[in-house]
C-alpha cells in the first residue's frame, strides 16, 4: 500500500497518475496556520463567516502573494465559501 493509502485508509484499485507542466521543485505547499500577527487560525465550521477571521486570512494571502512569484493557489473546501471569503474581501477593501 503507498502512503498516501496508509494515511487514509483506503486502497484504491485504479490509480491515474501523470505528468505536469510544473515540476515539483517549482511547487511548496503550505497551510495557512497563523496571523501575520502569529496568532493562530481556526478555521472550523464555527468560525467560518467569522468576519475578522476572514479578512486576517485575505491580509495574510495578500501579503503573501505581494513576495510569491508566478502567484499562489488557495483552496477551498466549497465553492460557496470561497465567494463569501472572496465577497467580504472585496467589500473590506483587501482585494
Amino acid at each position: 500500500m503507498e502512503s498516501y493509502e496508509k494515511e487514509i485508509g483506503l486502497q484504491f484499485k485504479y490509480k491515474l497518475e501523470n505528468s505536469h507542466v510544473i515540476n515539483k521543485e517549482q511547487v511548496q505547499v503550505n497551510i495557512l496556520g497563523r496571523r501575520m500577527d502569529g496568532t493562530p487560525f481556526k478555521f472550523n465550521f464555527e468560525n467560518r463567516q467569522n468576519e475578522d477571521m476572514v479578512r486576517e486570512a485575505g491580509k495574510s494571502l495578500n501579503r503573501i502573494s505581494q513576495f510569491t512569484p508566478g502567484g499562489v493557489l488557495v483552496f477551498f473546501p466549497s465553492y460557496g465559501l470561497m465567494k463569501d471569503y472572496v465577497k467580504e474581501w472585496k467589500r473590506a477593501g483587501i482585494i
